[in-house]
């Protein structure tokens, strides 16, 4: 049987005793880490880079590979969570999901002026020095015929990577299950 301390400090006393069961728990450390600015400045990079990969494969293939929108928007997403660490709100979910959108529409405008290119050096048998990606011409034709340039099956690729963008930015899987959340 312990008869305690007549020390205060010492383990058994009726003072230490006192004391442990007043003292809070220690609360464990949270870490905010990641930096919003930084996230979705690698996020925008991820969505430009991808939609212009995409066009490339698109352009050396001659096939439309939509499910390569599912990368652009993973890798997107992956940017935002991999930077933003802890700070990733939905807020910065949802810019990820328009990011992911904007490439796929960058990588079409991009194939669009290659076709207009290929169909001028056809048509003309000359090059085509007046068409470039930059000509205001270009971008008034894309914009303004938007409906028939861009195939209503582009949704579902737009669809595609703006899912994938909002999963991965979450920290889930692309494909499969989501995690169970830890009860608060």
């Amino acid at each position: 049987m312990d008869q305690g301390s007549i020390f205060k400090h010492e383990p058994g006393s009726t003072g230490a005793q006192a004391a442990a069961i007043a003292a809070p728990l220690p609360m464990p450390a949270v870490e905010v880490s990641g930096s919003r600015a930084g996230a979705l400045s690698a996020a925008v990079l991820a969505a430009l880079g991808g939609g212009l990969l995409w066009a490339g494969a698109v352009i050396v293939t001659r096939y439309d590979i939509g499910i390569l929108a599912a990368v652009v928007g993973a890798a997107t997403g992956y940017a935002i969570h991999r930077l933003g660490g802890s700070t990733v709100t939905v807020a910065d979910r949802a810019i990820g999901c328009a990011l992911a959108a904007a490439g796929i529409l960058l990588g079409k405008y991009v194939i669009f002026v290659h076709d207009v290119k290929v169909a001028y050096r056809n048509e003309f048998h000359e090059s085509p020095v007046g068409v470039g990606y930059f000509e205001t011409r270009e971008m008034h034709f894309f914009v303004h015929h938007f409906t028939d340039v861009v195939r209503p099956g582009y949704i579902l690729w737009i669809a595609f990577a703006m899912y994938a963008s909002f999963r991965v930015s979450g920290g889930d899987a692309l494909f499969g299950r989501r995690q169970p959340r830890a009860s608060k």
